[in-house]
This record gives structure tokens, sequence and C-alpha cells, in this order.
């Protein structure tokens, strides 16, 4: 830009007085104030730094092969490979969420760790806006589209820097929270929007406006009636001790006492719900931890078995067994008959949870292994019979006991050609009585 604008510059000086070009130079504007928005420096004094800087004179105007010579930019001594670093230190320094270890910008510290809890979503990480507080959407694509591409036009420049790790790393931060952004095939959640796809274009339609609740609890007056659930919420997640909190009866009470308002049983439920969320998280989360969880149990655990199969279509979990290590080698002294079971998730996406236990020496309950699934049929109890062979080995004084479902029938004799596989006599029991009337 420099060496565009001496160059008009000198194009300029070398016409005559009376030039059209120069007329400009002789506007005098008295009392003119620079208006609010304005640049700090017009053309003229912007030209004037930069002869200073290149000590230049007006008079070298006249020789044009003179002044193109002395103000031609040395480009290779421009350090390319600073500018792009600190490119990308300025993504760094934007990120929300929690932090990678490897965060080079160290005066950000976590932040904005329950956003989206309120409204039942995971959408903590992206990148702030210009330094503020506040993560749009558009503008957040519209950088990570710009770096991408480059990384596409520029890969041997990127990598000869030595910045392609860095250049990645910036675009992941981003794209995971686009990812997580975009909780169903058409909905996609904004800083203050929700939107849904149009089914016959690429557009967006916004059905949904999810302001901020800029009206906090020292506002909740008797001139101010209207609670929300996110704010009996605020006031909820103070009352938590050792991870359980009041019911909803007492709720109304507490409300009532900080807030002099009457709150319905049914807004405190919901104000329960969303404060749960923000004390333990939301089951999306949980769910996407899962990786991490097991990673945290062999670290703890080495050798303990885990098995989780993957839905390909939607990203989410079908199966998911595990057996801790210390069960795995307790088995080999309990005695060869165990008892296999599942019973039901009553949450907000359901599951069943499958165990295996056995008994000890003392006729107490030891565990062996654990399974969630979605629903009990052949292919859910042959995968944790698959697992479960791993660790009780197949053998012909091997005792299996459970309830009369076909499903458990079909899978063992499919993996368990050579065990024995008997029937609860308390479920048979119980099943008489509901079905026969005794």
């Amino acid at each position: 830009m420099r060496k565009v604008r001496l160059r008009w510059f000198g194009h300029v000086s070398r016409r005559g007085t009376d030039a059209p070009v120069r007329r400009c130079e002789r506007l005098a504007f008295d009392g003119f104030r620079r208006g609010r928005g304005r640049p700090k420096k017009y053309c003229r004094e912007v030209i004037r730094r930069d002869m200073e800087q290149l000590q230049l004179k007006e008079d070298m105007t006249l020789d044009r092969k003179v002044w193109r010579t002395r103000i031609r930019v040395e480009v290779a001594n421009f350090d390319y490979g600073d500018a792009m670093d600190k490119t990308l230190l300025f993504f760094e320094a934007q990120r929300s969420g929690k932090l990678p270890p490897n965060q080079r910008v160290k005066w950000r510290g976590d932040s904005g760790l329950k956003d989206g809890f309120l409204q039942g979503v995971n959408l903590v990480g992206g990148y702030y806006d210009a330094g503020d507080h506040v993560k749009f959407g558009l503008p957040m694509a519209y950088s990570l589209t710009m770096l991408a591409w480059s990384v596409v036009d520029f890969t041997k420049e990127i990598a000869d820097l030595n910045q392609m790790g860095n250049t990645l790393a910036a675009i992941k931060w981003g794209t995971n929270y686009f990812i997580k952004a975009h909780t169903q095939p058409n909905v996609l959640w904004a800083q203050f929007l929700r939107a849904k796809k149009y089914e016959t274009s690429d557009r967006f339609h916004i059905y949904k406006y999810v302001g901020l609740h800029t009206c906090g609890v020292e506002h909740a007056t008797r001139r101010h009636k209207k609670v929300s659930s996110e704010l009996i919420a605020s006031v909820y997640v103070n009352h938590f001790r050792d991870g359980k909190g009041p019911s909803i009866r007492e709720i109304q009470k507490i409300v009532f006492k900080t807030l002099r308002c009457n709150a319905s049983y049914w807004m405190c439920w919901k104000g329960s719900v969303i404060a749960k969320n923000i004390f333990r998280g939301t089951p999306e989360h949980g769910y996407a931890c899962l990786p991490a969880f097991f990673h945290m149990v062999e670290l703890l655990n080495p050798r303990s078995s885990y098995s989780i199969m993957i839905n390909r279509m939607n990203g989410s979990f079908v199966y998911y067994f595990l057996a801790f290590k210390a069960c795995i080698q307790g088995y080999g002294h309990m005695r060869k008959v165990i008892t296999v079971d599942g019973t039901h998730f009553y949450g907000k996406y359901g599951g069943i949870l499958l165990s295996a236990v056995a008994q000890d020496t003392e006729n107490h309950i030891f565990p062996i292994a654990f399974c969630v699934i979605d629903k009990e049929n052949n292919a859910s109890w042959t995968f944790f019979f698959q697992k479960l062979k791993s660790i009780v080995e197949h053998e012909q004084n091997l005792c299996v006991i459970s309830n009369r479902h076909i499903s458990i029938s079909n899978a063992f004799s499919r993996i368990y050609s050579r065990a024995h596989h008997e029937l609860c006599m308390r479920h048979l029991a119980e099943n008489l009585c509901v079905n026969q009337h005794y």
C-alpha cells in the first residue's frame, strides 16, 4: 500500500500546476472538523509520514526513474512466518471453552463451560468475536472458511513456515463447535437464534429467538413478577448439597422466600431440570465423554475390558461394554455360575443396562461386566455374550441363569453352545403370580 500511495503521489507531482488532478491540493477547508469514524490521518499526512520513513524529498518526484527506485519495497526482508504465527495466536486468544494443555496464550483461561446448558444443548467451544464475550456464528464461519481456503491454496507455503499444525488446530477448534451446534439434521443453534433448513434449498429459516435474560435475581420483585425457569434454575443451583438438590415443593418455598413470587409446580420442575443440567451436565455431553471416561478407567484400572459400537449414520453409540480389571481377575476365584439380567433406564434417551454377576464363597454378589444397549433383542444380547466370552471362558461346567427372554436363549446358544443355560426360579414364580393370578 505504501508503494502504491507514493507512486501515485509522484505521478501527480510531475503534472503541471494547471492539471485538473492537482486542483485538490489548493483547496482550503476552513473550520473543517474530522467526522466521527473518519481515518485519523488524511492522504497528505500519510504520504508525508511515508516520505519521512524512506528519507525522501519532494523534488525527487521530478525524476520518475529515481522516484520509483527509491519507493520500491523490499518484500524479501518481511518476516511472513512471524506474521502467520501472530495471526494464529490471535485465534488462540479468542478461544472459548475448556482450553487444551498446549494453549500458547497463557492469559486466556477456561470460559463459557456452560454455554447452551440452559437450553439443553452443549454449545461449549468456538471463538469469541473481536475480544468480546459473544460468539457470533456467521463471522466465525466466515473466518474458518477463509482459513481453510488458505490451507487448500497455500499448503506448501504454510508447511514451509512450520505452521500447518497450528492452522489445522485453529480450524478444528471452530468446526468442532459448529458440529455440536448442529444438534439435528436440519437444526443449527446460533448465539441468539435457532434456525431450520428448508427442504428444497440450502437456506435456513429462523423460527425461534433465544434471547439472553438480562434481568437478574435482584430485579425479580413484586413489580417484576415474571419469573422464568432459567431464573429459578439460577436460584436452585446454589442449593445443591453433595450432588442432591431440594424437592420441587422446597423449591417453591425457596423461590417465594428469595424472589417474593409464587411460582407454579411446573415452572419449578422445569427450573430443576435446567439446574441439574448445569450441575451434572446434559445427557448429550455425558455420552460425548464416553471415550474420555474409558481413558480415565484405563489410566486408573489398567487392562480393563472396554468396547463400544458406533452408529455410522449419526455418530451415536449403540452398545457400550465395560468390565473392570478387578472384576476380571476376581472371577477366577468364583463359582462357575453366573447370572445375567437387564434393567431399564428412565432418562431422556432410555436404554437398558445389562449385567453379569457371580457369587463368592460367602454368598455375596460379585459383579463381572456391564453393557449399555438400546433394547433387548438378538443383536444386543449377542454383542454382550461375545464380549463376555473374553472374560468368562466357554466351559462345559459353566452355568448361566437368566429369565425367560427369548433373545437371551438365542444369543446364548450361539455363543456358549457347550455351557448350561437355566432359568431363574424367582422370575418363574413372579410370572406365575402375575399371569395365573396366584
